[in-house]
């Protein structure tokens, strides 16, 4: 079976939503490819299951698959090209989301290293780079850093046509970031950008309601209660929308109930 068949089969598993078949699927295609001596198709099974695992939580098995690759690339010979380092970004995002946050540092320095030379400053993989190293501050509370990488990741997918949506995402972590650090007038005006945005593409969602809440405790960190409190309830609008009496629409609501008391007060 090539890996067109593999990924073809895989992607029928997902649409129809048989999830609990896509471990023992991918782990037979590993097993066939490993006893044909097919090493391409092994790396990229094993970056899916990898994928997989992280989202289904199963970090342990994820970590695995990611030390199995690890030393496949290394039999392989292949640990300073572009696809090895996409590979390692995986392996990063996959420890980020483990909660081993300083080895997924240093995997993603790796992904620089391999990355610089190789591939051009405003490919979309830099972007890519960015955003995720990006986020991986968030999680260090390195939110100064954080910004750097967002507007480093900014600057590359603005250059490309098609990127509307994760340009507008982009924008919205920028804001937060900047929130976080306390420069509160510069995300102030990184998370009007990221309204417009949406607003302008008519996209809706968790993105577009994080954003107007975001943009709401901003005002509210500004002593600007009734910006605030007109951001929240358009954001707890937002959400219920979509999701219903969730926990974020509970959150967004008790807000809503703190700023109201201010007013009166």
């Amino acid at each position: 079976m090539n890996i067109n068949e593999i990924f073809g089969r895989l992607d029928k598993l997902f649409a129809e939503n048989r999830i609990s078949e896509v471990e023992r699927y991918l782990t037979q295609a590993l097993s066939e490819a490993e006893y044909d001596g097919d090493r391409e198709t092994m790396q990229a099974i094993y970056n899916e299951l990898i994928s997989f695992h992280r989202s289904t939580g199963e970090y342990d098995k994820a970590l695995y698959f990611c030390r199995q690759v690890i030393r496949l690339a290394e039999k392989m010979e292949i640990d300073d090209t572009v696809p090895y380092g996409t590979t390692l970004m995986n392996v990063a995002n996959t420890n980020r989301a483990a909660g081993n946050l300083l080895e997924a540092l240093a995997y993603f320095r790796q992904v620089r290293d391999i990355y610089q030379g190789q591939v051009s400053p405003y490919d979309i993989l830099m972007a890519t780079y960015y955003n995720n190293v990006a986020m991986l501050y968030q999680d260090l509370g390195d939110f100064d850093k954080a910004v750097d990488s967002f507007e480093q990741a900014l600057v590359i997918i603005e250059r490309h046509d098609k990127a509307g949506n994760e340009i507008a995402t982009i924008y919205v972590s920028l804001g937060e970031s900047l929130l976080r650090a306390g420069r509160l007038d510069e995300a102030k005006d990184r998370l009007a950008e990221a309204v417009r945005r949406y607003q302008l593409m008519g996209e809706r969602g968790y993105h577009y309601s994080a954003a107007l809440s975001a943009m709401a405790e901003t005002f509210y960190r500004q002593g600007d209660l009734v910006q605030a409190l007109k951001y929240y309830e358009l954001a707890a609008e937002e959400i219920y929308g979509i999701y219903g009496d969730n926990d974020t629409y509970r959150v967004i609501m008790g807000n809503i109930e703190t700023v109201k008391s201010q007013l009166m007060n």
